[in-house]
Parts: structure tokens; sequence; C-alpha cells
């Protein structure tokens, strides 16, 4: 998680995550709640999410900086 381009948090899965086979078998991605055991949500955050991106794998360093507008940028002395 990023905010305002600065690192805020991660969530790493312990094993890989295979991608569903079809749109009847797909994985449900919750932001801003919790989905209990019980398929019930609470726990909701209040605002709003602005140029929210998912991507499949770990971004590293190049690319996080490319996908926050970074790239190629130097720094003004």
């Amino acid at each position: 998680l990023f905010v305002n381009s600065v690192m805020f948090g991660q969530v790493r899965y312990p094993d890989d995550v295979e991608p569903p086979f079809s749109r009847e078998d797909s994985m449900e991605l919750t932001v801003g709640c919790l989905q209990t055991a019980e398929g019930e949500y609470e726990n909701f955050a209040y605002g709003e999410y602005d140029e929210l991106t998912v991507w499949m794998w770990a971004l590293n360093g190049s690319e996080i900086e490319f996908f926050l507008g970074g790239h190629g940028k130097k720094d003004k002395k």
C-alpha cells in the first residue's frame, strides 16, 4: 500500500495463489472492509480511494518508481 508515493504497508500470501479458471470461480477482492467467515462485511473504512491498482506480482524498486510517476526524474539541486 502506497500513500502519496510512500510505502505504507504490504500483505503477502504465504503460498502462491492459483488464478481462477472461470468467471464463476473468480476470487473476491475486498477493499475498505473485512469479510467474516460467515460472509458478512464489517469494519468499513470511510473515505475515498483514488487510482487504486492491483498487480499480480510484487513490484521491484524500479517498477514502483515507474508506476508512481517518478521514472526518469532527476533530483534538483
